[in-house]
């Protein structure tokens, strides 16, 4: 049925407040009232006729006397849109003319609730007949705002008897004062009467509320010279000074995975003043533990911040020869849990730097220490994208030192454990980076040591996963860049072990910009090299060499001798036969074959398309098989073909044709058949020993070529 709203009063509400009759002799009690929270409304619906609907209510002038319809009622703070402040639905007795009143609140047992009515705010009453939509709203005019007046009788909700103060005591009455107008002759009392509060304290204690009348002496103590605050002691030393030996003095706490359970914040701009400073006495003791229970979030145990371009957001020293400047525990046995977590947003700063002032000793600048098995007992981040940022940097002056020292102890064969792992994201940064500035001893920038796995690991998305750099600084020199020791003597263990999967990368790649030496071994520290390969891709070997493939030669093959060596044919289990290689002075191509003359005691031998194109100055071998005949050569090569004559028809010949090679590469490496040895090799030989002299008059003059 479409229902229609039509008219809508609001009825005033009376509210009655009792009075209270007083006489000059008597004053009566007052009488409790209690204001009625209902507003009286009245509206009329369409009063058209229409069919039965959804409701089963006909609206039409004098059928029916009365007929009940479900109206939503609601208050809004909008005259249209938004969500109603409060709603109800009545069940209304409806007239034929569509005549209603209600009273709103009536379905509620509390009435309307008194805080919807306030001075600053409007009201918009919406009716809803059911199975309609909601008709337009209708501002609340002023009357109903008399709720309100409830609070007339009360303070803060509270009848005026809670305030009225107790009567005077003995001590407050003083019989010298001026009298008190209304109190008799002789007599006065102090009209600043104090509230009936009892209990005692002790001075400069903070006071405690134990009961809703009664005072004590709280734990916080203040300062009367400084106003310090002491819990557990009366000789604070800081602003907030807490003692306490049965548990921890202070705890941070929070829930939230994205905050900190405590920080510590210095705003200075320069000095030494930290974030956090914590002291312990105690030689298993710690000076600043922080606890972070959160399983999950970027909770942290202890977080510390600085804005000085020369501090330290954490900051550990430590004067003990045995003891570390910070110690990061993490007892999470799964997941990437961290000792320590360093991060910093400086180009050249560091996300974590320990120092340790101690001069002997195992003392370390920062140690971390995790039982979980994917977790990284130090963890450095630098979130810069540019500049000379580092995840970790360590740095030391002693000559027997480390930069930075890793020590994996796992031997679980099934666990990745590092001695140090390192990860940034700058291009041109590093995932791990040592200095070491000391100028002598047997000191390390980077040393990586495990038991089991890798002594370092590098791992790099892009850019390099391991770089190592020696920079010579004024008359310092420097050596090695990287080096790889093993001092096993046993098995097969290596110095330097390289691995990649990328089809088109190598395992070790090696570049010497000033066209030095790429690769070179010795068989000892400084000896002679036994091998080398230069930048220019020359090389040497001082011993024998295997090759089980094929060997491409681009240049000229130099050697003393050569030969084949297979397995003997005859004996192939038991024997070798090798053979020796033919040799000329000149660049020779040799050809040969067979072929029978005809009646005439002609034959013509057809030689390959390149033959003239590769050869020249033709030399010929002709030899009759299977009889006595004579064989002649009747046409030199010519047009790659060449003719043999017999005196006899159907003569068998084998021939040879010898050609020097004439093509560019052979015209451009001529290689001379003796030649004097350049002055620097004069005296030496390519093989000493065959001549009587030492090893040490050995040259290599075959790399000349």
């Amino acid at each position: 049925m479409n229902l229609r709203l039509s008219c809508l009063a609001l009825a005033v509400v009376c509210l009655t407040v009792p009075l209270a009759a007083q006489t000059a002799n008597t004053t009566a009690a007052p009488a409790t009232a209690t204001v009625p929270r209902l507003i009286t409304f009245s509206g009329t619906l369409s009063h058209t006729a229409a069919e039965p609907g959804e409701n089963g209510v006909i609206l039409a002038p004098g059928t029916a006397p009365t007929h009940v319809l479900a109206i939503t009622f609601s208050l809004y703070s909008e005259q249209a849109g938004g969500a109603p402040l409060w709603s109800e639905v009545q069940n209304v007795h409806v007239d034929g003319s569509g005549r209603y009143t209600v009273q709103l609140g009536a379905s509620q047992p509390d009435g309307l609730p008194m805080g919807i009515f306030t001075s600053v705010q409007a009201q918009w009453l919406g009716v809803q007949p059911e199975g309609q939509a909601e008709q337009a709203r209708v501002m609340v005019v002023s009357v109903p705002y008399a709720l309100k007046a409830a609070d007339a009788e009360t303070f803060g909700g509270k009848p005026p008897s809670a305030y009225a103060l107790s009567s005077p005591s003995d001590a407050n009455t003083s019989s010298g004062a001026s009298a008190v107008p209304g109190n008799g002759a002789g007599t006065s009392k102090n009209p600043l009467h104090p509230l009936p509060i009892s209990g005692s304290g002790t001075t400069n204690y903070v006071p405690l509320w134990t009961n809703a009348s009664n005072l004590a002496s709280s734990a916080i103590y203040q300062d009367p010279v400084h106003g310090y605050i002491g819990i557990g002691n009366t000789s604070p030393a800081a602003s907030l000074d807490v003692e306490n030996n049965s548990f921890f003095p202070i705890i941070g706490s929070t829930n939230n995975g994205a905050l900190p359970a405590m920080t510590g914040l210095n705003l200075s701009t320069s000095g030494t003043a930290p974030g956090v400073s914590g002291s312990s006495s105690s030689a298993a003791g710690i000076g600043v533990f922080g606890d972070a229970s959160s399983t999950s979030g970027a909770a942290f145990g202890v977080e510390g911040t600085t804005t000085t371009p020369n501090g330290a957001g954490v900051y550990g020293v430590v004067n003990g020869s045995n003891a570390d400047g910070v110690a990061g525990i993490n007892e999470a046995t799964t997941g990437p849990a961290t000792g320590v977590l360093g991060s910093s947003a400086s180009p050249s700063g560091a996300a974590l730097y320990g120092t340790n002032t101690a001069t002997f000793g195992s003392a370390v600048g920062v140690k971390g220490l995790t039982a979980s098995t994917g977790g990284a007992a130090v963890w450095g981040i630098a979130t810069s994208t540019s500049g000379s940022g580092y995840g970790v940097q360590g740095s030391t002056d002693s000559p027997y030192g480390d930069g930075v020292y890793g020590v994996a102890n796992s031997t679980d064969p099934s666990a990745t454990s590092y001695g140090v792992y390192g990860q940034t994201a700058s291009p041109s940064g590093a995932g791990v980076y040592g200095t070491n500035t000391a100028t002598s001893g047997n000191a390390f920038g980077v040393f990586g040591q495990s038991a089991s796995g890798y002594g370092v690991y590098g791992k790099s998305a892009t850019g390099v996963a391991i770089l190592g750099s020696c920079v010579p600084t004024g008359s310092n020199t420097c050596s090695n860049g990287v080096a790889g020791i093993n001092t096993s003597t046993s098995g097969g263990m290596n110095g330097v072990y390289a691995l990649t999967d990328s089809p088109d990368g190598s395992a070790v790649y090696m570049v010497n910009t000033k066209g030095g030496s790429l690769l070179v071994g010795t068989e000892s520290n400084g000896g002679n090299a036994t091998f080398y390969v230069q930048a220019n891709g020359s090389g040497y070997f001082g011993g024998a060499v295997q090759i089980d493939g094929n060997l491409n030669v681009g240049g000229t093959l130099t050697k003393g001798g050569g030969s084949f060596k297979i397995d003997d044919p005859i004996d192939p289990a038991n024997k070798y036969l090798s053979h020796s290689f033919v040799e000329s002075p000149d660049m020779m191509n040799i050809y040969n074959g067979n072929v029978t003359t005809d009646k005439r005691g002609l034959a013509t031998v057809v030689l390959p398309d390149y033959f003239e194109v590769l050869n020249r100055d033709f030399r010929y071998q002709l030899t009759v098989i299977g009889q006595f005949a004579q064989a002649i050569i009747a046409k030199e090569i010519n047009g790659g073909r060449f003719t043999i004559r017999t005196n006899k028809p159907g003569v068998k010949v084998s021939w040879q044709v010898t050609g020097i090679r004439h093509d560019a590469w052979a015209n451009a490496h001529r290689i001379p058949t003796e030649e004097e040895k350049p002055l620097e090799k004069r005296g030496t030989y390519l093989y000493p020993e065959l001549y009587g002299e030492r090893e040490s008059e050995k040259t290599n003059a075959m790399l000349q070529h």
